[in-house]
């Protein structure tokens, strides 16, 4: 759509951009076309001076409430490209697109809001999103928004989002060398102890990982931390405490846990109820009774 671009080099047309991202019309897929005009720009939009950037920050405010509008739209493809749109913005511009993302995350219709959404897809797309816009901007409000969300909302899946987020913000934002930051140590540890006691074991399980990252940040920290725990509490970050998993290996602990607790229900059992132990040097195979599954059977069940 050039009508969104200005005449000879390709560069936004913000008053037509904000008009047609602000509409919630049917005509979504003008609404598409608009968000993929501004991506196709960003080439013009590198190596500026103080005035021009200060210039694209001003126009990045004004895109802000379009973009926001498009994230919580009800249909996949428009929060789809909103979602890119976005992503796209924050990778190009880094820090300069701070004051935009503000306003995405934590204005009139937040990002967490999609990030919590019923749908599977929607929902993705939200924490696709949120996840590559803490990547790229370091925002105190963010953070502070992040934590004072977590515990004020009674939805599961938004919580679980708020202490995703706070993992992505200890995994990639330079906690001990901003001073801003720094001082927020306190009121993370207080919400990590919030997020450790969470119903929910997806939270409960995030939550242990900040735990590592944030005292991999405030070591000194760490040991008042852990003191002031309960005990249940203190034993989950104990055990997952050094094992800076990738998600795909996050049940390991669990998987462990259950291994043991069916080794030591068979070491309990009477002596009447276990096999017959044989000569360690012994290669003769166990006899199965009839009708009884055989104990691989009965510990692949317990698993």
């Amino acid at each position: 759509m050039r009508s969104l671009l200005t005449p000879g080099p390709k560069k936004w047309n913000v008053e037509k951009l904000v008009s047609t991202l602000r509409e919630n019309s049917e005509d979504w897929k003008s609404r598409c076309a608009a968000l993929e005009s501004i991506e196709s720009a960003l080439g013009s939009y590198v190596d500026l001076d103080e005035e021009a950037t200060k210039k694209v920050q001003r126009d990045l405010i004004l895109l802000a409430p379009g973009l926001a509008v498009q994230m919580v739209d009800l249909r996949s493809e428009v929060v789809r490209q909103a979602s890119h749109t976005i992503s796209v913005l924050a990778q190009h511009f880094q820090q300069n697109f701070a004051r935009c993302a503000e306003k995405i995350v934590t204005g009139p219709k937040p990002l967490l809001d999609v990030c919590g959404s019923t749908n599977k897809v929607i929902r993705g797309y939200g924490q696709s999103c949120l996840q590559e816009i803490l990547k790229h901007i370091h925002s105190k409000d963010v953070l502070t928004y992040t934590l004072s969300e977590m515990k004020a909302t009674k939805a599961a899946l938004i919580r679980q989002a708020c202490t995703e987020a706070l993992f992505t913000m200890l995994s990639y934002w330079p906690m001990t060398t901003s001073a801003k930051l720094k001082s927020m140590a306190p009121v993370i540890e207080e919400h990590i102890v919030f997020a450790l006691q969470s119903a929910q074991k997806p939270t409960r399980e995030c939550a242990s990982r900040c735990f590592r990252l944030y005292v991999h940040h405030f070591s000194e920290r760490r040991d008042a931390f852990v003191n002031s725990l309960d005990l249940r509490t203190r034993t989950l970050v104990e055990r997952n405490e050094g094992q800076d998993q990738p998600d795909g290996d996050r049940d390991t602990d669990s998987v462990i846990s259950d291994v043991s607790k069916i080794s030591s229900i068979s070491s309990r059992r009477p002596a009447s109820k276990l096999s017959p132990t044989s000569n360690v040097n012994s290669q003769r195979p166990r006899q199965q009774v009839e009708g009884q599954p055989s104990s691989l059977f009965f510990f692949r069940i317990r698993r």
